[in-house]
């Protein structure tokens, strides 16, 4: 989430007692990709000392956690594939588990998009991005 975005929209949860909340946005990477090509070198953008510093303290805790932005695909797709890398999953499990996100996020993702006027660029990555791996 940009800084903008948490500041025009904080998440509930930062005050929430039971919780122990960081905001940690992925500071790298953050266009919107204009085309399927272009992707790739978001998430690569993405790969920063920030990425660092939010996987150290996902697998450093002594607790559950519970991670997200606000979309859900994109940056939090990127914390998991590095996440699922450093816990020694194989790169076909990694795929498959971003992959699900097509299945599970379509409605939502849709939705955002269009509310944000991202949809045409949005169905264009999806038609291309989320059916070949």
């Amino acid at each position: 989430m940009e800084e903008k975005e948490y500041i025009a929209r904080p998440c509930r949860l930062e005050n929430e007692n039971r919780f122990v909340y960081y905001h940690m946005p992925v500071t790298g990477g953050g266009d919107v990709p204009k085309s399927p090509e272009d992707v790739a070198e978001t998430y690569l953008g993405m790969l920063d000392d920030q990425m660092d510093k939010i996987i150290n303290t996902i697998m450093n805790t002594d607790s559950n956690v519970m991670y997200f932005c606000g979309a859900g695909k994109d940056r939090t797709g990127v914390v998991s594939a590095i996440i699922l890398r450093k816990l020694g999953y194989s790169d076909q499990v990694i795929i498959d588990d971003y992959m699900e996100t097509k299945d599970n996020l379509m409605g939502f993702l849709t939705a955002y998009a269009e509310e944000r006027h991202y949809y045409t660029t949005f169905t264009n990555l999806v038609s291309a991005n989320m059916t070949h791996c």
